[in-house]
C-alpha cells in the first residue's frame, strides 16, 4: 500500500509545474514552469523579443527569438512548447527598474505559419 502511495505522490509532483523564487535587494522574481502549450496569434516584435499576440490580446514571448524573420513577421502563427511564467515584484519603490511585471515565455518553441 505504501508503495502505491509513494508512486502516486511522485506522479503528482512530476505532473505539477515547478516554482523558483529569486530575491534581490529591490525586487523579487518568481518563475513558474508549466506544462505544454500551443498558442495561435500574430507574430510581432517587442522590446524584449519576438512575441505572439493572441485574439484575446495575450502576449507570449518566444524563447530564443530576438525578432521574427521577415517571412513570419505580421502573419498568423502557431507556436508550441513549454510555458514558463516570469513574475517580477518591486520591493523597494525608491529604485527605478525597467521590467515587465509578468512575462509568459514559450520555451523550446516549434513555430509554423497558419496564414499569410
Amino acid at each position: 500500500m505504501r508503495t502505491v502511495l509513494y508512486i502516486l505522490l511522485i506522479l503528482m509532483l512530476l505532473s505539477c509545474g515547478t516554482t523558483e523564487e529569486y530575491v534581490y535587494d529591490s525586487y523579487t522574481v518568481t518563475i513558474r514552469k508549466e506544462g505544454k502549450i500551443t498558442v495561435t496569434g500574430k507574430a510581432l516584435d517587442a522590446k524584449a523579443g519576438a512575441v505572439v499576440e493572441t485574439a484575446d490580446s495575450d502576449i507570449y514571448y518566444v524563447d530564443g527569438y530576438s525578432h521574427w524573420e521577415e517571412s513570419h513577421y505580421g502573419k498568423q502563427v502557431e507556436v508550441s512548447g513549454k510555458l514558463k511564467i516570469r513574475e517580477t515584484v518591486i520591493t523597494d519603490t525608491s529604485v527605478i527598474i525597467q521590467y515587465a511585471p509578468r512575462m509568459q515565455i514559450i520555451m523550446h518553441p516549434r513555430v509554423r505559419i497558419i496564414s499569410e
